[in-house]
């Protein structure tokens, strides 16, 4: 019994400091709790998630920021208007404007961050050569 009676006091320790969390302010947040759309850089930019999506799956995505994945990926990209480029070889690059949209309207933050539109990312590349059409010959 004695350990689960540790078992059980443990158990209310942490959520007890679970609910106490949830009932304080956001920006009392220590650094290493707070959301990385939360944090900013030295230049005050917020950084979210963005998810890629590709047809066929493992083009390569590049940010304007360096960051780059394969298809499907999820990159921590700026806040900000920025063209994202998506290659496959023997495939026709292409570039998406992601652009920034409104906030959510219903949010459990005071300030939520915009979003960014389109998300996810999702793209159907071309072929770079079509397969030769046969002629009917008669």
């Amino acid at each position: 019994m004695p350990r689960f009676e540790f078992v059980a006091a443990a158990t209310a320790t942490v959520m007890a400091f679970a609910l106490a969390g949830c009932a304080s302010a956001v920006p009392t947040m220590p650094g290493w709790m707070t959301p990385n759309w939360m944090s900013s850089k030295s230049s005050g930019v917020l950084m979210q998630s963005l998810r890629f999506e590709s047809e066929p799956p493992g083009a390569e995505v590049r940010t304007v920021g360096g960051q780059t994945c394969k298809t499907p990926c999820e990159l921590m990209v700026s806040s900000e208007t920025q063209p994202v480029s998506i290659v496959k070889k023997g495939f026709v690059s292409q570039t998406v404007e992601v652009s920034v949209g409104d906030p959510p309207k219903h949010s459990f933050w005071e300030h939520p961050p915009p979003t960014l539109v389109p998300s996810p990312v999702q793209v159907v590349l071309t072929p770079l050569h079509h397969p030769a059409k046969q002629a009917n010959v008669q």
